[in-house]
């Protein structure tokens, strides 16, 4: 799969207009909104950001269409070239490439050409230092200018103009550490003197800094594209005063890939499940006093052979250093290590039936682990053995107990496992938010805030399920914003002003998004006909495709097709490309079900740690999980929250009838966040590459 991007970056630049090449030179994409302060015109843009000028010789030559005999460090921004396609485009980045040019200006887009490797002559105190109120004449392409833009942007808007970083491409192309990068050198600008002098601010921008590796470690994985793959969406928002004063940090997380816990890779063994189960193994790691053995022994751990157990140890101390860093206190960090262990043990257990479908029974080999799990996550033996068996329903009055299948059984134990690192992961977030974000009182000294986005990015498998169907969803959305910023909204400002164009013509992925997502009254979309279908207990696969293929096999959009085969599975026409989903999956990871029976034996956990982890509420027109206490709260006080709440999940019993929100309506929703907060923000782009 190529990068998606590349394809769409030569159509950034105008030819037909009636100005002068120069004052063209480098288009600005933040398309002026009415709800924010009156922007420069596109002259004064021009004036205050022009890019390097090159040189007489290069202009000749490439005015001649010569582009063979260019210097390609000689052209730092590409839309300076009179002639520029996507094979002139990719020669250049590819040559500027073999010099370690990573970083190219595609008029006010960076392009950024993952290395694979660290060039430490472009990083560091010192140019970090050089890229500070950074001039594009003087200053080659690179990601740290893009946060010194950013950060400037908002400075001189007198903090009333807030600024949004968007890094995308494909998987592996280096969005996490092309957003790192800038997230560092917006922490290193707010560094000035009166800010260092204040020691609480400096120890606040070192937190913001030290998330990262911990949400790394939490929501990242080794897959077959790369090493350190991001199975999440996050959305990290700086929050400033009036006088670019760091106030805080909010952080929001998009679709963790919960699925990896219980199988990771899928059918690829060369994959492995998140980086924090690895962890536990480091020579200083907690494996052996959570009962650990060989990593090799257990189910959800995979390619074991792939892990740089050199490295490992150093890992370990990171995180543990982050925790602490942030604010975890030492009995957080030891619970939360508990609960990977008991998720690791929780996978071994093991049932017996005579056949997949007959009753299931714990097999007399797991007596043990099932004790070890109910001690690591204090929880009572007694219900979990119940609970791991059967679950009690409701019907005509009368309560009875629906005993599991082997296949129910199994399914059961990985979907409680699922549950439990995700809700983790949640909890783990909502506290560093609570620990990082501006007060209420600070919140009124607010009047801007900087966001970067660091999101999956475009995948497409020999396998794609659900997960994939929903990663290039965010992806399609990115690529309309995008669109939004570089084409519609500057063309509408070129007219404006009074400048005449031919317009450009682009692919409108709209159709394509208002297919999956929108629905009308006479048109459902495919995320609410999933919905329907994940309501019916007698869905399946197929019928579920059957709908899909009435709805949209003759969509306006012409995204959506059906093959003749009789397999459960679609195909979509993607910005990037095509994309083939089986849908084998999709209506159980909708779903997301957990029985309310294992939900209140976890929820009932004396661990104050754990049962809050269960007793979180997803908020509806937001689709983030909500904490039941904060920790500006005494204990006394907290652990009367859990115990009325413990208290009403016992009442309810099996009378809960009310199915959790979906996993594609917690989408959709966040989704819809997102979009709504970088449309208030003006953007600046960066592309990432895989070469």
């Amino acid at each position: 799969q190529t990068d998606p991007p590349i394809k769409h970056l030569n159509n950034i630049r105008v030819d037909k207009v009636s100005c002068d090449t120069d004052t063209m030179a480098s288009r600005g994409v933040g398309g002026k909104r009415p709800s924010l302060p009156k922007k420069p015109t596109l002259i004064e843009k021009r004036e205050k950001r022009r890019s390097l000028t090159i040189s007489e010789s290069v202009l000749l030559n490439s005015v001649t269409g010569n582009v063979d005999v260019l210097n390609p460090e000689d052209v730092n921004d590409l839309t300076e070239l009179t002639k520029l396609d996507e094979n002139i485009l990719c020669d250049m980045l590819e040559k500027r490439y073999k010099n370690d040019r990573i970083y190219t200006y595609v008029g006010d887009i960076l392009v950024a050409v993952n290395p694979f490797r660290i060039i430490p002559k472009i990083y560091g105190k010192a140019n970090q230092r050089m890229y500070q109120r950074s001039n594009r004449k003087t200053h080659p392409p690179h990601v740290y200018a893009v946060a010194d833009g950013a950060y400037h942007d908002m400075v001189e808007s007198k903090c009333t103009r807030s600024q949004c970083c968007i890094v995308s491409g494909e998987s592996g192309a280096g969005k996490t550490e092309s957003a790192k990068l800038i997230m560092e050198q917006i922490m290193n600008l707010c560094g000035d003197s009166s800010q260092d002098a204040d020691v609480k601010n400096v120890e606040l921008r070192e937190k913001i800094i030290a998330v990262n590796p911990l949400l790394e470690a939490f929501g990242n994985a080794q897959t077959t594209k790369n090493d350190n793959s991001s199975r999440f969406g996050k959305y990290t928002e700086i929050v400033f005063d009036t006088s670019a004063r760091v106030l805080g940090s909010d952080i929001s997380i998009y679709l963790l890939e919960k699925s990896r816990v219980t199988n990771p890779g899928g059918k690829n063994e060369d994959e492995q499940n998140f980086h924090m189960f690895y962890y536990l193994f480091a020579e200083n790691g907690s494996a052996k006093s959570k009962k650990l053995e060989d990593a090799e022994s257990y189910r959800f751990l995979t390619n074991i052979d792939g892990v740089d157990e050199v490295n490992l140890e150093k890992l370990y101390a990171e995180v543990t250093d982050a925790m602490r860093l942030v604010g975890f206190s030492s009995e957080e960090e030891s619970t939360i290590w508990s609960i990977l262990a008991a998720v690791l043990h929780f996978g071994q257990i093991e049932f017996s039936a005579p056949s997949k479908d007959s009753f299931a029974a714990i097999a007399a080999e797991s007596s043990a682990l099932v004790e070890l799990v109910c001690e690591l996550l204090e929880i009572s033996s007694e219900v979990l053995n119940d609970v791991l068996l059967g679950t009690w329903i409701t019907a005509g009055g009368e309560t009875v107990k629906r005993a599991y299948t082997l296949r129910q059984a199994e399914s059961n134990r990985d979907a409680a496992c699922r549950a439990i690192y995700g809700r983790l992961f949640s909890w783990m977030v909502m506290n560093v938010n609570q620990m990082l974000s501006p007060s209420a009182q600070e919140r009124k000294k607010s009047t801007s805030s900087i966001g970067i986005l660091d999101i999956f990015g475009f995948e497409n498998f020999t396998d794609n399920s659900f997960e994939q169907l929903c990663i290039n969803l965010a992806n399609e959305q990115l690529q309309y914003f995008f669109n939004e910023h570089v084409f519609e909204l500057e063309q509408e400002e070129y007219r404006r002003e009074g400048i005449d164009l031919t317009n450009i013509t682009y692919v409108d992925n709209k159709p394509l998004l208002d297919m999956h997502l929108h629905s009308t009254p006479k048109a459902p979309s495919l995320f609410a006909l999933l919905d329907e279908e994940s309501l019916l207990q007698q869905s399946t696969p197929d019928t579920l495709c059957g709908k899909f293929r009435g709805a949209f096999s003759s969509h306006p959009s012409g995204c959506f097709s059906m093959g003749k085969s009789n397999a459960p599975k679609f195909t979509i026409e993607h910005y990037a490309g095509q994309v083939e989903y089986q849908a084998e999956s999709f209506i159980e990871k909708n779903r997301d079900d957990l029985a309310h029976d294992m939900f209140a034996c976890f929820a009932n956990s004396k661990s104050a740690l754990i049962s809050e982890l269960f007793l979180m509420k997803i908020n509806e027109s937001t689709g983030a999980a909500e904490m039941l206490t904060s920790r500006t709260e005494d204990t006394k006080s907290r652990r009367k929250k859990i115990a009325q709440q413990q208290s009403a999940v016992a009442a309810a019993g099996s009378k809960v009838n009310k199915r959790p929100i979906s996993t594609g309506k917690q989408f959709r929703v966040s989704l819809d966040k997102l979009y709504g907060n970088m449309s208030a923000c003006t953007p600046h782009f960066v592309r990432c590459i895989k070469p």
